[in-house]
């Protein structure tokens, strides 16, 4: 029974284009949860694929020099957050981190949401998710979302002539509509600077 178990989830996961994530719930139609439980840790353990937080599993994407590759933080996140209906905003210096003004790696990244607040492991850094009112994750633009997020960890005052000029640049990619919304959204001084962007 348990070796047919874990055939039909190697299967199933064989079978799914590589990098797919999968959750616990997605198999608890093939058994009862605790033989499900056991037979993806049995499988994990056995290499047949890979584990996140002990709740996501997935088949790696190979590279050719690399190896196995683990899925990025926002894929995983866009995923979760999908599967739950809530939506999500990355803060900090997360958010400065990904439209380019700083290359420190961030080991605990923080997400706004509508949804849930939780916090997920990957490898040896976390993800928290906390709990927001509607409008702070009702940005329409990934870009202009990021930016509002960026600035206001630089501070009021404390943005330079090249990290606004850098900051208009990430803005030519985000569509003018989201934009028009987005700049609503944030503070007046923000808006000061992000206004040059929008035509």
């Amino acid at each position: 029974m348990n070796g047919n178990l874990e055939s039909r989830i190697s299967k199933r996961i064989a079978r799914a284009k590589r990098g797919t994530l999968f959750f616990t719930s997605d198999f608890m139609t093939y058994g009862k949860p605790a033989s499900v439980r056991r037979a993806l840790l049995r499988l994990t353990q056995a290499g047949k694929f890979s584990t996140i937080d002990g709740r996501i599993y997935y088949r790696p994407q190979i590279d050719s020099v690399i190896g196995a590759l683990t899925p990025t933080i926002e894929e995983i996140v866009k995923v979760i957050a999908k599967r739950k209906g809530f939506r999500i905003a990355p803060t900090g210096y997360y958010a400065l981190n990904e439209i380019g003004l700083s290359t420190q790696v961030v080991m605990h990244v923080i997400y706004l949401t509508d949804g849930n607040s939780r916090t997920l492991r990957i490898g040896n850094r976390t993800v928290k998710f906390i709990r927001t009112t509607s409008k702070n994750v009702s940005a329409k633009g990934s870009a202009s979302h990021l930016v509002i997020q960026a600035l206001r960890v630089i501070g009021k005052g404390n943005a330079t002539a090249e990290q606004i000029k850098h900051i208009h640049h990430v803005l030519t990619f985000e569509k003018q509509e989201n934009l028009k919304h987005d700049i609503k959204l944030a503070p007046i001084w923000i808006q000061k600077i992000i206004q040059p962007a929008i035509r």
